[in-house]
C-alpha cells in the first residue's frame, strides 16, 4: 500500500498549477491560430464574407472570443478542476486537510506582494498568441503546425546568425558573452527587467494585432473579388 504524506500533496498541487499554466499557454495559442477558422473552406468562407458586418466587427468578435473569453472559460475550468482535486484527495486521504490551490504563492516575494512577474508571463503569454493569431490568417489550412514551423525556422536563423556575430565581436565568444551580459543586467533589479519586459512585449503584441487585422480586412477584399 502507498503512503501518500503531507509534502506529496502540496507537490501534486504545485503539479497541478504548473500542469494548468501549460495547458493554459499551449490552448490560447492553439484556439489563436484558429481565429479564422472559419476561412478555411469555400463553403464556411462565403458564408462567413457574407455576414452583415464590417470587417472590424468580425475581427473584434473573434478577438473578443479568443483572447477574453477564452481568459474567463481557463479560469473557470481550473477552478472546477482545483476543487475536483481536493474532493478527491479527501475523499482518499481523509487524515489530511486538503486545501485549493494557493495562486498567492506565485504572487507573494518574501511576504511582499509582486505582481510584475505574473504580468510579466502574461504580457509575454498574449504576444506569442499573437503570433497564432497572425498565422491564422496567413495560413487556412493547418496554421497551428505551420506557425510553430515558421517560428522555430526563423529562432533557428536567429540563433545562427547570432552565434556568428558573437563570435566576431567577443574574443572568448559564448563565454565572454554571457558574462557581459550577466554584468549588464546585475544594474537593474527584479522589478526593471519585469517591467521593461512588460513594454517590450506590450508593443509587439499590439504591433501583431494590428498587423492581423489589417492582413484580415485585405484578406477578405481578395477573397470576395
Amino acid at each position: 500500500m502507498m503512503h501518500f504524506g503531507r509534502s506529496n500533496i502540496i507537490i501534486a498541487g504545485t503539479k497541478y498549477i504548473s500542469f494548468a499554466l501549460g495547458l493554459f499557454w499551449a490552448l490560447g495559442c492553439f484556439w489563436g491560430s484558429n481565429m479564422f477558422s472559419k476561412m478555411q473552406s469555400k463553403i464556411t468562407r462565403i458564408s462567413f464574407l457574407m455576414t452583415p458586418a464590417t470587417s472590424f466587427e468580425k475581427f473584434l468578435s473573434g478577438f473578443i472570443q479568443i483572447v477574453l473569453l477564452y481568459l474567463v472559460a481557463i479560469f473557470v475550468v481550473f477552478k472546477l478542476g482545483d476543487y475536483t482535486r481536493v474532493a478527491v484527495f479527501t475523499v482518499f486521504y481523509p487524515g489530511f486537510k486538503i486545501l485549493p490551490s494557493d495562486l498567492s504563492l506565485f504572487v507573494v516575494q518574501n511576504g511582499v506582494p509582486d505582481w510584475w512577474p505574473i504580468w510579466g508571463m502574461f504580457s509575454i503569454y498574449l504576444f506569442f498568441q499573437s503570433l497564432f493569431i497572425i498565422g491564422s490568417i496567413l495560413w487556412y489550412k493547418k496554421p497551428f503546425i505551420k506557425t510553430i514551423g515558421l517560428g522555430l525556422a526563423i529562432y533557428l536563423i536567429f540563433l545562427l546568425i547570432n552565434s556568428a556575430f558573437i563570435d566576431l565581436l567577443y574574443a572568448d565568444g559564448m563565454n565572454d558573452f554571457v558574462l557581459k551580459s550577466n554584468s549588464f543586467l546585475n544594474c537593474f533589479d527584479d522589478s526593471h527587467i519585469w517591467r521593461y519586459s512588460i513594454v517590450f512585449f506590450s508593443c509587439f503584441t499590439l504591433f501583431n494585432w494590428a498587423l492581423a487585422y489589417f492582413r484580415f480586412k485585405e484578406s477578405e477584399i481578395i477573397n470576395r473579388i
